[in-house]
């Protein structure tokens, strides 16, 4: 690979349309890691309640 390479390449997707497109595929990814924290906090909070008991 040579360095001067990317000046005879065009660059086919900007910072703005690769940065949306990451974000579109990460948010199944996001949501599922936004239910695990709520499901780990929910089965402290009943850990915590059946210590008590």
């Amino acid at each position: 690979m040579d360095r001067n390479c990317s000046k005879n390449i065009p660059v086919k997707y900007g910072r703005e349309r690769v940065a949306e497109s990451l974000d579109l595929a990460r948010q199944p990814l996001n949501e599922e890691i936004e239910r695990l924290r709520q499901r780990n906090q929910d089965l402290e909070a009943e850990i915590a309640r059946l210590r008590a008991v």
